[in-house]
């Protein structure tokens, strides 16, 4: 009877921490910040289609959208925290890790100051495309053990920017067309990079400050400005097992970095490094169901940089103005009152809303009855 209460007792301290767990659903309209002040650790939160603002996060949850964007910053507190399937934009931070344990899964944060700025560690960063931010897509701040995979990182200021960071795993990720740099090192050590696609950056990979003992194999570096750069550093490896980096500029038996850093396995031909993942597009403004009173500009996002094409209903094909971060002026003169649909494409990505215009009514002059009338009473009231 003791070994029956004892397994008992075991069973329900590894239940209870999950009796409580629900899914809490918020819907356009209400406040994602309100669902997580009334959640339990443990909780589900499901974001449905819509635009919210953006939130803070103080106890262990699991938050997932669908077809949710968030304008706004998204603050981790907590450790152990699950946020997947959101597009994050417009924020300082898209998203601000200040805990340990979290997972940031298949996210986009575009259109921010910094994409995700992580300052705990043992966080995993999987899946995710991070671009169009101004300064750095990924920031790891004194942080170690950080795992950051399969993401797709181009057109910011930099790609990626690790300081005082060790043990952190770098893989699988594509890192382009970011200006400065594709990945950055400063003061980190024991770092390992490895099977990335890096091309088209400013530096492809910089180390600099004393990094030191970090292991970067089995990457390509395509067509950067310098595919590879060190400005006060200690020893680095740039092979392992007898198999270094690809470089689009190696055309010797070993390929010197500087400052006696050296891949000595320069690969022949790039690695084999596959992402697969489909190019999304959003309509964010206006939402899906608005009454349209007056001229209005639309707005939404795209994660590839093929060309945005946008219609009205059954209309032709016109295309919308910039890369990314997408628009154009929808005039509702031309528009009859009523339902109308908004369509979106770019290569095969689409998306549609629905609008309802609404006029303003001109204002009619007065019936000549009417003035007619009062003229009359205003002179019976004179001579009478």
């Amino acid at each position: 009877m003791k070994k029956i209460a004892l397994l008992i007792y075991i069973a329900l301290l590894l239940i209870l921490p999950y009796a409580h767990s629900r899914e809490i659903f918020v819907e356009m309209g209400q406040s994602i910040q309100d669902a997580i002040n009334a959640s339990m650790s443990g909780d589900k939160i499901v974001i449905l289609s819509g635009v919210y603002r953006g939130f803070s996060v103080d106890k262990t949850l699991y938050i997932e959208g669908r077809d949710a964007i968030i304008e706004g910053e998204i603050k981790i507190l907590a450790n152990n925290v699950s946020v997947e399937n959101l597009v994050i934009k417009d924020a300082l931070y898209g998203i601000e890790i200040k805990s340990s344990g979290n997972a940031i899964r298949n996210c986009s944060i575009v259109n921010c100051s910094n994409g995700l700025h992580i300052e705990g560690n043992e966080n995993e960063i999987v899946g995710n495309k991070i671009f169009k931010n101004k300064y750095y897509a990924i920031w790891v701040d004194y942080s170690h053990n950080n795992k950051i995979i399969s993401n797709q990182i181009y057109a910011n200021g930099h790609g990626m920017y690790a300081q005082h960071a060790t043990n952190c795993y770098i893989a699988q990720n594509i890192i382009e067309n970011n200006e400065a740099s594709g990945i950055r090192l400063q003061t980190c050590a024991n770092v390992t990079v490895k099977n990335n696609e890096i091309r088209n950056n400013g530096k492809g990979i910089y180390l600099c400050c004393r990094s030191e003992n970090n292991l970067i194999y089995q990457n390509n570096f395509i067509d950067n400005k310098y595919n590879a750069y060190c400005s006060n550093v200690g020893e680095n490896k740039w092979s392992y097992n007898g198999k270094g980096n690809y470089w689009s500029d190696c055309f010797e038996k070993i390929y010197e970095i500087g400052e006696k850093n050296v891949d000595e396995c320069p690969a022949k031909k790039p690695w084999s490094i596959n992402i697969c993942q489909e190019n999304k597009i959003y309509i964010t403004y206006p939402v899906n169901g608005s009454k349209i009173k007056e001229n209005t500009v639309v707005r939404g996002v795209y994660e590839g940089n093929e060309t945005v094409m946008y219609k009205i209903d059954n209309g032709s094909w016109e295309k919308a103005y910039g890369k990314y971060i997408w628009s154009f002026y929808l005039n509702i003169s031309k528009l009859n009152e009523g339902k109308h649909t908004i369509f979106v494409k770019a290569d095969n990505a689409t998306d549609s809303i629905n609008i309802y215009v609404e006029k303003e009514r001109e204002k009619k002059s007065p019936a000549f009855e009417l003035i007619f009338l009062l003229l009359a009473f205003f002179i019976a009231r004179k001579f009478f």
